[in-house]
């Protein structure tokens, strides 16, 4: 994230449980009961690769123990070691890069999204025998929820690095969106950067705004989703939004903006404000990768 001197991180919070489906886990709270449920259960994950897709050379089941260990894990230390091990362009970089940039949100961000619980107890054993089947034994502890996410059915490129995989069952390419359309309204760019839609429902959005030659104020926390498939034409407000609230001449500043449940489909309006008090509204589109 590029910023300027005098970038400031503002953000605001509706839900106290969003964050911890914002940045999944490999077992993350999907839910919002406090009812426990039994510490330990066991899930059995068997998954052939796609023929041709991997490569003797590498272990494609220690690449995606990897990467799903530190999507695990929500740090940006994890993060950023694994970013080498997904296939550059592909759904997995995206979300992977997504999360990065949700976790140096939550690393610099005031004590109402640090303070937020983003992990539970889990261990993760794989079993190799044979590189072009990943089986892997999971268990798992949800001790406060009755929902887990589970990453799974990874499908690897040429080079056996990871291309994609499932979040409870379902592809990637349905659950994230990846670089939109670069938007130009006067002399400001703005661009969805990425999105993601959570089991929860819930969506997060990294957002790129560049000033041109004036300095901006941005209002995160007052924009809007206009979603094409949901149920009622009404706009959706954000949840919360964290970033920039002041972007200075010719710099540039991410903002994550965090959505209730909504489909990952139509646009995001963000509303910015020229140092001349002029009043601009960005409309996002969302495109899927």
């Amino acid at each position: 994230m590029s910023a300027s001197p005098n970038v400031l991180p503002v953000g605001r919070l509706n839900q106290t449980a969003f964050l911890v489906c914002v940045v999944p886990l490999l077992f993350a709270c999907g839910g919002t009961s406090g009812e426990a449920i039994p510490s330990t259960t066991e899930s059995v994950i068997t998954t052939a690769a796609t023929p041709n897709e991997t490569t003797t050379s590498v272990l494609p089941t220690a690449i995606s123990e990897a990467v799903f260990s530190a999507l695990s894990d929500g740090s940006v230390a994890a993060l950023a070691n694994v970013i080498e091990l997904v296939t550059p362009g592909s759904p997995a970089e995206i979300l992977v890069r997504h999360q990065l940039s949700v976790a140096r949100f939550a690393a610099e961000a005031d004590a109402d999204i640090a303070a937020l619980p983003t992990t539970t107890t889990t261990t993760v054993v794989v079993d190799t025998t044979d590189a072009s089947t990943t089986s892997t034994t999971v268990e798992l502890g949800c001790e406060w929820t009755n929902n887990c996410t589970v990453y799974e059915t990874p499908v690897f490129d040429n080079e056996g690095n990871l291309r994609s995989f499932s979040v409870n069952g379902t592809p990637l390419e349905q659950i994230l969106i990846g670089p939109g359309p670069l938007v130009v309204v006067e002399s400001v760019q703005a661009r969805v950067v990425s999105g993601y839609r959570a089991p929860s429902g819930v969506t997060a959005l990294i957002v790129s705004v560049t000033a041109g030659d004036e300095a901006l104020t941005t209002f995160g926390f007052a924009a809007i989703q206009r979603p094409f498939t949901s149920k009622n034409s009404a706009p959706v407000e954000t949840d919360g939004a964290w970033g920039a609230e002041e972007i200075a001449v010719g710099q540039s500043a991410e903002m994550l903006l965090v959505f209730p449940d909504t489909p990952l489909d139509g646009d995001i309006v963000l509303s910015v404000v020229t140092s001349s008090s002029v009043d601009l509204e960005l409309e996002l589109p969302l495109i899927t990768p």
